[in-house]
């Protein structure tokens, strides 16, 4: 069965199936093409089993050449309209989802712009590197795992992370 990475696609939050696998198989060779050709033969490769809708094509070849830039070890040019993205790591039990609200509440009051998405499946908790939960991302970065903090110390460490001179470009 292919895994399914979510990606950031023209600022939302999808859910690709197979682009790890394709990356694994062909992402060398992709990499050597020129960029258009790179993108064409991925949304190719992906369309089988992905439904990419046609006014959004073009996003879609660019969140997947900028994948493949990574995988490839190569720079990755910042997209500056892109937002950051924030990731609760839980099963949804009570804790989790408060810290959910949390999150929310805090973005909220404070007028930061980011994705919030909250990822309950144990397989992909375990494929971030997560070993206890509840646990608070931004990008890639883990602020905290194992248990909450106060509601303070969390402002904290999103305002750190998010905030104008947070460091979160390229960990998105």
């Amino acid at each position: 069965m292919k895994k399914v990475r979510p990606l950031n696609v023209a600022g939302r939050k999808v859910g690709v199936v197979g682009l790890d696998e394709l990356l694994e198989e062909r992402g060398r060779e992709l990499a050597q093409l020129p960029p258009e050709a790179a993108r064409k033969e991925m949304l190719e490769a992906l369309s089988r089993d992905n439904y990419i809708p046609a006014g959004v094509r073009d996003a879609y070849g660019e969140a997947f050449y900028r994948e493949l830039l990574r995988f490839a070890g190569l720079p990755v040019p910042t997209d500056d309209q892109a937002e950051p993205t924030v990731v609760i790591l839980g099963p949804g039990c009570a804790q989790c989802d408060n810290l959910e609200r949390t999150v929310l509440e805090i973005l909220n009051q404070e007028g930061l712009q980011a994705v919030v998405e909250h990822v309950r499946d144990p397989a992909a908790i375990g494929e971030m590197g997560i070993v206890a939960v509840p646990a608070l991302m931004v990008g890639r970065r883990v602020l905290f795992a194992g248990r909450v903090p106060p509601k303070g110390q969390v402002r904290k460490l999103l305002l750190s992370a998010l905030g104008p001179s947070g460091s979160h470009g390229d960990e998105r």
